[in-house]
């Protein structure tokens, strides 16, 4: 199945693991200075273990957008605050 233009990307990721596929949106372009050429900048949204939870993952977020840095913060983070 075909996602939308400018939804995110699905796939899955090599090996045996207990989530294998990667769900990622694009944020940005950058253009690399030493060839000249644009590459894109992903946020990792998160992992699944089939891809029909990736795209439920998917659609959650395309609706309710949430900050994917604050799920990363560590207790570290929370103490020096």
């Amino acid at each position: 199945m075909k996602l939308g233009n400018g939804t995110s990307s699905i796939y899955r990721l090599s090996g045996k693991r207990r989530n294998p596929y990667i769900v990622r949106k694009t944020v940005g372009w950058e253009i690399d200075e030493e060839t000249g050429k644009a590459k894109q900048k992903y946020i990792t949204i998160g992992y699944a273990p089939t891809k029909a939870k990736g795209i439920e993952m998917l659609m959650e977020y395309n609706q309710n957008p949430y900050d994917v840095e604050i799920v990363k913060t560590t207790f570290a983070d929370v103490y020096e605050r």
